[in-house]
C-alpha cells in the first residue's frame, strides 16, 4: 500500500509539472470587442524564470463557436479550437511540459501554445489577423514571458489567417509561418515585402488533390510571390490527400529533412513543426536550400469567372451563375473591395461568400453609398482558377467638384513679326492658354 501512495503521489507531481490549459476572454481590437480564446502553458510557468516559444494556433471553419467559452472545446474530447490535431491538442495532451530542441544551436525550448476563436456568425469563420495582432501586442507579450520571433500556424481558414499575419503590417511579431491547406489569399490584404524583410521563414503543407476554394495551388502561388522577393525563405511539403492531413502534420513525431544554410555552412536537420519554428528564430539567420520552393505562380486555363452585378437600394445581387471552367466550375468566392482595392467588409447572406459548385446569387447588404469592386473567382475540377471584378455603384455617389485652376507660371513677349504682345499663361492642371 505504502508503495502504491508513493506511486500515485510520484505520479500527481508528474502530472502536475504537465500543461495549464486556460480559457478566457481576449479583448481583440480597441472597441472592446472580445473573442474566446486557449492558452496552453507550463504547470510550473508561476515558479520558474525561463521565457517560453509563442506558438500560435488558428482554427479552420469546423471549429468555430459562438463567442462564449461553452463552445470552445477541450482537450479530453479534442473539440473546438483542440479537434483536428491541432497545434493546441498536441501542447496540451502531453504529460510533461511541452519541449522542443532547437536543431540549429541543440537548446531545449519549452512553449506556450495560444489560440482564438472566430465566431460561426461571421466570415470566414476565424479570428483575422488584426485580431491576433492585437491580442499577442496588448495581453500576450506584456503579461508573459515571450521570446522575439513568434511562430503562427493555422489550418484551412486560419492558414489563410496566417499568411495575413506574417504578410500584414504587424509582421515583425512573426519569424515562421506553418499554413496548412490554405485557401484563397486575397493579396491585397498581404505585402509580402513583409516577410521578406523580417526574414520570415515559412513552411506550408498542401495537398496536391485540394481543389476550389482550398485549391493546392493556394499555397504555391503565395509561396511564389514571397519567392519572387527574395529567396531562401520558404519551403512546401506536397501530399496526396485533399483537404485533410492536419493530425499528420501537428504531431511532434512527423519530421522532414530540411537543408538550411546557418553561418555559411549547409546544414541538414530532421525536424517536426515545432523544430522548425525554434531554428527560424531571428538570432539564427538561417535560409534554406532554394530547391525547397516552388515558385510557381499558375496560369488561369479556360475557367472564366463572369461577375453581374444588380443594385438594389442598399444591397448587391451578385450573380456569378454563368462562369465556365475546364470541366466545370467547382469552387467559387467573391471579395468586395473599394476603388483603390482596400478590403471591404459586407454583409452576405448566410453569412457565406463562397461555395462549391456553380456560383449562385449572393446578396451583400447594408452598404454606403459609394462605389464597389466585387471580385469573383472561380476555380475548376483541376485547380485552375480565374478572378474578374465588376463595379458596382450604391446609392448616390458624389463627385467632389474639380481643383480650381490657378495661374501656375505666366510669360510676355512681343511677337518680332506681327508686333503682337503674346501673354502665355500656364494653369496648375497642366493646361495652356494663348492670349493676344
Amino acid at each position: 500500500m505504502k508503495r502504491l501512495l508513493i506511486a500515485l503521489l510520484f505520479l500527481s507531481s508528474a502530472l502536475l509539472q504537465a500543461q495549464t490549459v486556460t480559457t478566457a476572454l481576449y479583448q481583440v481590437d480597441a472597441s472592446g470587442n472580445n473573442l474566446a480564446g486557449a492558452l496552453v502553458l507550463p504547470a510550473d510557468y508561476a515558479t520558474t524564470t525561463d521565457s517560453l516559444q509563442l506558438f500560435v494556433f488558428n482554427h479552420g471553419t469546423g471549429q468555430a463557436g459562438d463567442g462564449t467559452l461553452a463552445t470552445i472545446g477541450t482537450v479530453a474530447a479534442a473539440s473546438g479550437v483542440f479537434a483536428n490535431g491541432s497545434a493546441l491538442y498536441q501542447g496540451a495532451s502531453i504529460s510533461t511540459p511541452f519541449t522542443a530542441v532547437s536543431p540549429v544551436t541543440g537548446k531545449a525550448y519549452r512553449f506556450a501554445m495560444f489560440g482564438l476563436q472566430g465566431l460561426i456568425s461571421s466570415n470566414p469563420w476565424c479570428a483575422q489577423a488584426a485580431q491576433v495582432d492585437y491580442v499577442i501586442k496588448n495581453t500576450l507579450l506584456p503579461k508573459y514571458r515571450l521570446l522575439p520571433g513568434i511562430a503562427i500556424s493555422g489550418l484551412s481558414a486560419g492558414a489563410e489567417t496566417s499568411w495575413e499575419a506574417i504578410a500584414g503590417p504587424n509582421a515583425a511579431l512573426y519569424s515562421c509561418g506553418i499554413p496548412m491547406s490554405t485557401p484563397a489569399i486575397y493579396t491585397g490584404i498581404c505585402n509580402f515585402n513583409g516577410p521578406a524583410v523580417n526574414r520570415t521563414k515559412v513552411w506550408a503543407f498542401h495537398g496536391i488533390s485540394d481543389i476550389g476554394v482550398t485549391s493546392y495551388y493556394n499555397s504555391v502561388t503565395a509561396i511564389g510571390y514571397l519567392d519572387a522577393v527574395i529567396k531562401g525563405l520558404t519551403r512546401l511539403t506536397s501530399f496526396s490527400g485533399g483537404h485533410c492531413c492536419w493530425p499528420t502534420y501537428f504531431n511532434p513525431g512527423y519530421r522532414e529533412n530540411i537543408t538550411y544554410y546557418y553561418k555559411g555552412t549547409k546544414q541538414v536537420k530532421s525536424m517536426n513543426v515545432y523544430e522548425f519554428a525554434l531554428a527560424s528564430m531571428p538570432a539564427n539567420n538561417i535560409t534554406f536550400d532554394t530547391t525547397s520552393s516552388i515558385a510557381i505562380i499558375p496560369i488561369a486555363s479556360i475557367t472564366k469567372a463572369i461577375p453581374i452585378l444588380t443594385v438594389s437600394g442598399t444591397s448587391v445581387i451578385a450573380d456569378g451563375s454563368t462562369s465556365t471552367g475546364n470541366g466545370g466550375v467547382s469552387a467559387w468566392q467573391w471579395d468586395v473591395t473599394d476603388t483603390t482595392g482596400k478590403a471591404i467588409k459586407v454583409t452576405w447572406d448566410n453569412y457565406i461568400n463562397y461555395g462549391g459548385g456553380q456560383p449562385v446569387l449572393k446578396t451583400a447588404s447594408g452598404l454606403a453609398n459609394g462605389k464597389y469592386i466585387f471580385n469573383l473567382t472561380v476555380w475548376d475540377k483541376y485547380g485552375g482558377f480565374n478572378v474578374a471584378g465588376a463595379t458596382a455603384i450604391v446609392g448616390t455617389v458624389v463627385t467632389p467638384p474639380p481643383a480650381p485652376k490657378v495661374v501656375s507660371q505666366c510669360f510676355v513677349y512681343k511677337d518680332p513679326v506681327s508686333g503682337l504682345i503674346v501673354v502665355t499663361v500656364l494653369w496648375s492642371d497642366g493646361t495652356t492658354t494663348v492670349l493676344q
